[in-house]
């Protein structure tokens, strides 16, 4: 189990990647959501990992399987941990995005 994802293209914004890439592996139009950037991350490899939050609506339509041999289901956040060979960058994704909701909820 994992959270979408893949790679900038050339002249394609950090957004605009993330809005591409949840529309070919879920179907999902984000583009029109408010997305919040939570968290940059370069691994030892010098890899570096941009990570955005929006909340979903039923407007962006049903997540559907886009890409053969994957399949798309709504999961917990403790699924991401336990089930996912990306544990560590889902850990590091799902805290950033508490955080994130955390500060959103306690905004006067």
């Amino acid at each position: 189990m994992c959270i979408p994802g893949g790679k900038k293209e050339a002249r394609e914004t950090y957004r605009e990647a993330a809005i591409r890439e949840i529309m070919e592996e879920t179907g999902l139009d984000i583009s029109g959501a408010a997305m919040t950037h939570l968290h940059v991350g370069v691994d030892d490899t010098g890899y570096l990992t941009q990570c955005y939050i929006c909340c979903y609506d039923e407007k962006m339509g049903v997540p559907r399987q886009m890409e053969e041999g994957i399949m798309i289901r709504w999961g917990s956040s403790q699924e991401l941990i336990d089930n996912s060979p990306y544990e560590l960058y889902n850990l590091k994704a799902l805290h950033e995005a508490r955080v994130a909701i955390e500060l959103l909820i306690n905004m006067p």
